[in-house]
């Protein structure tokens, strides 16, 4: 074998210093060597194989050059947020979701639930401080207290036995009552899991919550209704009972899901978008041709869930705004990426996660669109009489749209079902909507539940399901009903309130009119975004609603904390601070839906604070510039029914607090302020036209079951309005008073 010279005869040659050989390439070393003519020509062949081997399985790399090295800007880091497919909002508060792993080694499309090791430090990043599951009395109880002890404990929701349709009263009889099964199986489901503590929900407003939010649901849609709600709960609450399903997933998360299976039936049109876009649908002219369904069932999702009356989460947080906004975002996320039209991307999205191994904080909202999927299928996981019974219920509205489609003359894009082949369009239905996305996130799946899906789309039991299936498919020929016009309620109240809007900016011009505000700094607390004194009169007018007399803040109390003794002296404050006080304090009683005699008792109650001589002397006389909260409401009914408003800024401006026209006697009686008055008047009018609309709607409701009667068609009952609707009725501030009012004041 040939030897390599010494050492010193190559160092004599070579290129490389002794220095560099220690942190030089093997590659390159083996170059510069390899060129040296002392060696023998066997010698540079042997080298020049070891550098092939070499390049084979380390490839030299070129070191990194720094003009190659590229900064990424602020704009540039937003732009590629902006492309990214994440949550705005949730990306915000939580930065970058891609960075932080949830657990390491976790295959989502393997057959085999993780064990014990996948549980343990070592593999998984993120732990639970806190069980899942809790003992559900407690909060159960609670929830029974304030539905005055109506609700039933559902212990079937424990158990993957759970019937819907078999679920039974203390006497043994079947539940018949569709309210009073969705509040118990809701209310018992929530019940056993730990976030209902963990976030401090406010039991008064969820059970308000889901008491308002069932008025909503379609009575006329068979498979898509309250009922169908309910079982989804329950089987998605089966997921979540899973350890190795509930510790990738925060309490929040867990409750998002809840929420989003709730929503997804609770506007459901019981159609496709294809036959809502060849009709022309309101819907589908408001929504476009894309989940036209899901678009509408998160709005009045949202709508309802929004109200200060009905947010149950984030009850301890000082600032809910940006937390509402969150769930609100969280809601759309999940549902919008569980839709037919986003299924190609989800799909993908599953396999990316399912190669990567390991789970991030970004892979968590298509987890849990793939589980909104499969709970919203539950009766594929059910029994097999539960499969047939329900699969019936959902073949029997694509029936129906069929025959509607027939009936306008449209092609049908349904299936067509016929008694004789009902089965193998329910399994077809199974393989192509739900069979994918479990076997895409088959870890996420007990082994009982993929059991029991198998079993019900086996060939076998076509005899037993087409005897089944066929009879309730036939017998359910029923004409369709849109099941929009809570959609349509609220999109009317959300342009009568931006009109609402554009009218009371409009009203600014009297603002305009107004004399100059005197000289002087302004305090900071008038320069604030709201103003102290509207705190304190909504804080103390509380009164009006339990008749309690509050002694009242007087004009010289007011002063005292605004400009504390010792100091400079204050400059007085103006008529326009004050009448951007009136205003706040309008849109503070508009948004909290006050009645007009609240809010005249509320303004009254702050105008007395500011400047006493705002009132008419005469209604200062009978009730006192002291009186309590109820006195306000009364003073502010004298005043309504004995002045009239003016009719133009000019006349608001020339009519100076407490004084009197040059024309009048001195001891007759003063004046209430323009401005006052103004805002008094278009709030009744708000009040005048909430119950004209009240009014149309009932008379309409009246009138197209009396067109049913005459027809004899039969169509189930449309929800009555409610009167707390989730968006505030429209204000209108042309006033319809037909009454002429003695008017005291030229």
């Amino acid at each position: 074998m040939t030897q390599l010279p010494p050492f010193h005869t190559m160092a004599k040659r070579s290129p490389l210093s002794r220095n560099s050989d220690s942190k030089a390439d093997p590659y390159e070393l083996l170059a510069a060597v390899k060129n040296d003519p002392a060696l023998p020509v066997q010698l540079k062949e042997k080298i020049a194989t070891a550098m092939g081997r070499l390049r084979e399985t380390q490839p030299p790399t070129d070191p990194p050059s720094p003009h190659r090295v590229t900064v990424k800007s602020s704009a540039h880091h937003y732009f590629e947020h902006f492309v990214s497919g994440n949550a705005p909002l949730h990306f915000c508060f939580s930065g970058n979701p891609a960075g932080r792993m949830r657990a390491k080694h976790f295959d989502i499309a393997s057959s085999k639930l993780p064990g014990a090791l996948l549980l343990s430090t070592h593999s998984t990043v993120m732990q639970r401080d806190t069980p899942a599951l809790q003992n559900p009395k407690e909060v159960f109880d609670e929830l029974n207290r304030i539905a005055m002890q109506t609700l039933r404990y559902i212990e079937e929701v424990e158990e993957m036995e759970f019937d819907v349709t078999n679920l039974r009263e203390h006497d043994g009889s079947v539940m018949e009552d569709s309210e009073r099964l969705f509040l118990s199986v809701c209310c018992s489901v929530f019940a056993n899991f730990s976030f209902f503590t963990t976030l401090h929900i406010n039991a008064g407003k969820f059970f308000h919550f889901l008491g308002e939010l069932f008025t909503y649901y379609p009575t006329d849609n068979r498979y898509h209704n309250s009922t169908h709600a309910a079982d989804a709960l329950q089987m998605m609450s089966l997921f979540f009972r899973e350890p190795s399903v509930n510790f990738l997933f925060t309490d929040e998360e867990i409750a998002t899901c809840f929420l989003a299976v709730l929503s997804v039936d609770v506007a459901h049109p019981g159609a496709t978008d294809a036959l809502l876009v060849a009709l022309d649908h309101p819907l589908a002219s408001v929504f476009g041709d894309a989940a036209i369904a899901e678009h509408a069932s998160l709005l009045v999702m949202t709508s309802i869930l929004m109200r200060d009356d009905n947010f149950f989460l984030l009850h301890d947080d000082p600032n809910p705004i940006d937390g509402a906004h969150l769930v609100k975002e969280a809601l759309y996320d999940v549902v919008m990426n569980a839709t037919p039209r986003c299924r190609p991307a989800l799909m993908t999205a599953l396999h990316k996660t399912a190669q990567s191994d390991h789970i991030t904080d970004a892979d968590t909202p298509k987890l849990m669109a793939a589980l909104l999927i499969m709970a919203s299928n539950s009766f594929a996981f059910r029994t097999q009489a539960q499969f047939c019974r329900m699969g019936a219920w959902l073949l029997s509205e694509y029936h129906r749209e069929e025959c509607e489609a027939q009936r306008h003359s449209i092609p049908a894009t349904t299936p067509h079902i016929k008694s004789a082949e009902v089965f193998t369009v329910l399994v077809d239905y199974i393989n192509v909507m739900l069979r994918p996305i479990m076997t895409a996130a088959l870890a996420l799946v007990p082994i009982d539940l993929r059991d029991r899906l198998e079993a019900n789309i086996d060939v076998r039991g076509a005899a037993t399901g087409e005897r089944f299936i066929g009879p309730l498919v036939e017998s359910s020929s029923t004409l369709w009903s849109t099941s929009s016009v809570s959609v349509m309620e609220i999109l009317k109240k959300v342009a009568a309130h931006a009109n609402s809007v554009d009218r009371k900016a409009s009203r600014g011009a009297i603002l305009n009119a107004s004399p100059a505000r005197t000289s002087g700094t302004v305090p900071w607390m008038m320069r604030a975004d709201s103003f102290s004194s509207i705190s304190s009169a909504s804080e103390s007018m509380n009164v009006t609603k339990r008749d309690e007399p509050v002694p009242l803040q007087t004009s010289q109390s007011l002063t005292s904390q605004l400009f504390p003794s010792g100091s400079s002296t204050a400059p007085r404050l103006g008529r326009s601070e004050h009448y951007f006080s009136f205003l706040r304090l309008y849109d503070k009683c508009e948004r909290a839906g006050d009645s007009a005699k609240s809010f005249m008792g509320q303004l009254l109650f702050l105008a007395l604070q500011l400047d006493p001589r705002y009132i008419a002397a005469y209604a200062r006389k009978a009730y006192g510039e002291d009186c309590s909260g109820s006195d306000c409401a009364e003073m502010g009914l004298l005043i309504a029914g004995t002045e009239e408003a003016p009719s133009s800024a000019e006349v608001i401006a020339s009519r100076v607090p407490g004084g009197s026209f040059s024309t009048r006697a001195a001891d007759e009686v003063d004046h209430t302020d323009g401005f006052v008055l103004f805002l008094m008047e278009m709030y009744s009018s708000r009040e005048e036209a909430l119950n004209a609309m009240e009014h149309e709607s009932v008379t309409d409701d009246g009138t197209q079951g009396a067109a049913s009667t005459t027809e004899r068609i039969t169509f189930e009952a449309v929800p009555p309005c409610q009167r707390n609707s989730p968006i505030r009725l429209p204000v209108n501030t042309e006033s319809r008073t037909s009454d002429v009012r003695h008017r005291l004041v030229p």
